[in-house]
C-alpha cells in the first residue's frame, strides 16, 4: 500500500512539473513575441511560430530569454527562422 501511495505522489509531482514547464514555455513564447513585435516587421503570426519553435529548441529548464539564448545558438536561430517563414526585406 505505501507502494502505491508513493506512485501516486510521484505522479502527482511529474504532472505538476510538466505544467510548470508548459506555463515556463508559455511565458517565455509571450515575452519573445512581445519584444519581437516592437522591434521587427514580421507578422503576428510568424514571430509566434519564431518564437515557439525557439521556445521548444530551449527545452524547460532554459534559464535565458530567447533572445538572450539566440545569440550563441545561431543553428537553432537560423532552423527557426526557416520553419517560420521569417522574411528579410
Amino acid at each position: 500500500m505505501k507502494i502505491l501511495g508513493l506512485m501516486v505522489a510521484l505522479g502527482t509531482l511529474a504532472t505538476n512539473a510538466g505544467a510548470l514547464a508548459t506555463t515556463a514555455g508559455e511565458e517565455r513564447v509571450k515575452e519573445c513575441v512581445n519584444d519581437y513585435s516592437v522591434a521587427e516587421s514580421q507578422p503576428e503570426e510568424v514571430i509566434r511560430r519564431y518564437c515557439s519553435c525557439m521556445a521548444e529548441k530551449m527545452g524547460a529548464s532554459g534559464t535565458k530569454s530567447v533572445l538572450e539564448w539566440e545569440v550563441s545558438n545561431t543553428a537553432a536561430t537560423t532552423a527557426c527562422e526557416k520553419e517560420s517563414g521569417w522574411k528579410y526585406p
